[in-house]
């Protein structure tokens, strides 16, 4: 899906190569980077330009607030196979609407490996007359290890593995976004991941994903459409893929953002429901 609008979309820093943002220890959050000082207007933010310096499994968080009590607005996890440090636009599927007008906005980087840098360029718009964004936080699962949940590919071409668990459930009405895949295949191949909610053994698909295998890539991939799942719903990935050599394996993130309360005034309009139907609500 996508945001119909008139509005320019916009960046920050402008005539820059952006911000840089560090992670010198592993697993641990760097130290917050000002993006922007003051919000001219109400903001959405769409996207971001991302130039990191390698191959890394990484989460980039922003906050609104002054310095020592930043606010979070969401943590984007993030994958790159960035062996000639090249550029990464990375669109949100939903523009996240939460910076008021006047607000500090701020930005900190962790990643699964140390002594990370990148430089980040935030897209925004001001003041989007859409119903089509939402007012709460983008995050990712699992939080740790970075490089998501594991497992290990068959080396029969197209045979289905085992399920591997993603989460137990959200305590709240969560819209599935995408996913970040690590791989760590002998040679590039062909391949495809099944979402899917349900007790063991009893998994529903939700969706499939088209991922090609490569050898220790990391890709990131956003969903056609958010799918709306309902709380306290176990949610679990399978791969299949074309490989026939000695078992090589995926490590998937979840990114998700909690469903809207519906009367809140976030000014959402958006598909709710899971695999029992659905309906549109503002």
């Amino acid at each position: 899906m996508s945001t119909l609008t008139i509005k320019p979309l916009k960046l920050i820093p402008s005539a820059s190569a952006g911000v840089t943002l560090s992670a010198p220890t592993q697993d641990t959050y760097g130290a917050w980077v000002e993006v922007m000082a003051s919000a001219p207007a109400a903001l959405q933010i769409a996207g971001m330009i991302l130039n990191p310096n390698g191959n890394r499994s990484s989460v980039v968080e922003l906050a609104i607030g002054a310095v020592g009590v930043e606010q979070s607005i969401g943590k984007f996890a993030h994958g790159w196979n960035s062996i000639s440090n090249s550029p990464c636009v990375s669109m949100l599927p939903i523009p996240v609407d939460a910076v008021p007008a006047g607000s500090r906005i701020s930005a900190r980087l962790i990643t699964n490996t140390s002594l990370m840098t990148l430089s980040l360029t935030l897209l925004y718009y001001e003041a989007l007359e859409s119903d089509y964004k939402i007012s709460t936080a983008y995050g990712h699962t699992p939080t740790t290890p970075l490089a998501g949940v594991s497992l290990t590919a068959s080396t029969t071409a197209w045979a289905n593995v085992t399920y591997a668990e993603l989460t137990a459930g959200f305590s709240v009405d969560t819209y599935l976004l995408g996913i970040t895949i690590t791989q760590n295949f002998a040679a590039h191949t062909a391949g495809e991941i099944d979402l899917a909610i349900g007790s063991a053994g009893a998994e529903e698909v939700l969706t499939t994903l088209s991922t090609p295998c490569r050898t220790q890539g990391i890709g990131q991939y956003w969903l056609p459409a958010p799918y709306p799942v309902g709380a306290n719903k176990r949610i679990s990935f399978r791969g299949r893929s074309a490989n026939t050599t000695a078992a090589k394996s995926w490590q998937v993130v979840l990114i998700s953002a909690p469903v809207p309360v519906i009367g809140s005034g976030a000014g959402t309009g958006i598909w709710m429901g899971d695999s029992g139907g659905s309906v549109w609500v503002e």
